[in-house]
């Protein structure tokens, strides 16, 4: 049963109701125990209904494409909403069929407006299928939306960006989500009307202040954050690894699929994350007479002609699994994951891997690059991952498969990796990235913009 925009809190055995403004607006009592008002953000404390918006923020992206950035926004407006924190809007530039991710468009809608602002007649195609998205061609939109915000974000590889030159005197935050050398030339455009820069690592904040030239003072390290719910999953790797089987493609044969180890790439298809060597690497452990599935599960721009490549690379060793099934599952059934990234800004999925316990081998890139955890005895520190360098081949990573997989046996964990996901779990929170992100924002607004 639905009811018309209701908070609904528990009290006892009973359920409380506070009305408010907003009819339009449905709230499912399902979800009650963590859901605000969507139309005036009224949050039920106590006995008392109370509006909590002090801060409204004009969220400005790309695209609402399936990958990290995705996650980390739904991750931040889950804990931001309604604890003194209002987007006012996403509005995103792009919208793609291939890549936009619907499911995050709807989950965002359920807290603020999701604006799409492309002019292709594309985009609108798209749209008239997915109504809860708005959709506003042009840039008419953008001077409603700045008049009634008190703070503008945007990633540094967003053609907002670079289209704009007037902020209408709002604050601009800035995030910096990579280290590549098109967001050091993007950070030093935007340099002129950013108030504050955001990294989400401590190897961006030491290339944003030293590569970038940004003062230390205007940038602020707000590390990464997991949802756990994302990584869990209840059933046995066999019957994890039997249902990606029947979701996805592969020409492997059935008993050889359950029995061998899986190595796990989940995240874009795009040309710096070098999926192709990984699946090199896959194919020299199967010449050394080892069993070995290369697990591929994302979406991008690419997806077609990287697919092709590993097609070649491993007729009859991959798994190919689209974007829409859940991490959990994923991360259940493999037995190490791989990130051979060129840069990256988290990335989120290799911490959803650390939480899930289960063996990193990444190359020296993002968080995991100066990331370190007690072990279980407490000392000495070491790295979270098995580190390949910055530009590892194919024989490199798969002999690090090797030495940290291969005397296992396919889908075991071991003491070491569920204690460094034991360690990281607070670290990694979303409550404590939601409390980082507040204070920045609260520093932004009470410190006029020029």
């Amino acid at each position: 049963m639905n009811v018309s925009c209701y908070y609904l809190r528990p009290s006892n055995s009973s359920l409380r109701v506070a009305s408010c403004q907003h009819p339009q607006v449905r709230v499912s009592p399902r979800t009650f125990t963590n859901e605000i008002c969507v139309g005036c953000r009224f949050r039920a404390e106590n006995d008392r209904v109370t509006a909590r918006h002090d801060i409204r923020v004009l969220w400005l992206l790309a695209d609402l494409a399936q990958g990290g950035i995705g996650t980390y926004t739904a991750n931040l407006f889950k804990s931001l909403i309604g604890e003194g924190v209002e987007a006012t809007a996403i509005v995103f530039y792009t919208c793609s069929p291939l890549t936009t991710d619907f499911a995050l468009a709807r989950t965002l809608s359920r807290f603020t407006r999701v604006i799409c602002t492309d002019e292709r007649s594309l985009a609108q195609e798209v749209w008239q299928s997915h109504p809860y998205i708005e959709f506003r061609p042009g840039t008419s939109v953008y001077a409603e939306l700045f008049d009634q915000c008190d703070v503008v974000t945007t990633a540094a590889n967003s053609p907002h960006a670079l289209a704009r030159t007037d902020w209408r005197g709002k604050p601009l935050l800035v995030q910096l989500h990579s280290t590549c050398d098109e967001t050091a030339r993007i950070a030093e455009t935007l340099r002129p009307y950013a108030a504050h820069f955001l990294v989400t690592s401590s190897e961006a904040w030491s290339k944003a202040t030293t590569n970038f030239s940004l003062p230390p003072d205007e940038v602020t390290l707000v590390e990464l954050a997991v949802d756990a719910n994302r990584i869990t999953s209840w059933r046995s790797p066999e019957k994890l690894r039997e249902e990606l089987l029947q979701k996805g493609e592969h020409h492997l044969p059935d008993k050889f699929a359950v029995d061998a180890h899986w190595a796990l790439f989940f995240g874009r298809f795009a040309p710096e994350k070098r999926i192709p060597l990984i699946a090199e690497a896959v194919k020299i452990l199967n010449q050394r007479g080892q069993n070995w599935v290369g697990a591929f599960v994302g979406s991008g721009w690419q997806v077609q002609e990287i697919q092709g490549k590993i097609r070649k690379i491993i007729p009859e060793r991959y798994l190919f699994v689209p974007w829409g099934g859940s991490i959990g599952d994923a991360l259940g059934a493999a037995d190490a994951f791989i990130c051979a990234s060129e840069y990256e800004g988290g990335p989120t999925t290799s911490l959803e891997a650390l939480l899930a316990g289960i063996p990193i081998l990444s190359t020296d890139v993002g968080i995991l690059h100066s990331l370190t955890l007690p072990t279980a005895f407490g000392m000495p520190e070491e790295p979270v991952h098995t580190s390949l360098g910055t530009d590892p081949t194919a024989e490199q990573i798969a002999d690090a498969l090797e030495t940290r997989v291969g005397n296992r046996a396919p889908m075991s964990r071991n003491a070491e990796d569920a204690q460094r996901a034991l360690q990281a779990a607070g670290r990694f929170s979303i409550h404590r990235m939601a409390d980082d992100w507040k204070r920045v924002l609260r520093r932004l607004v009470q410190v006029p913009h020029v």
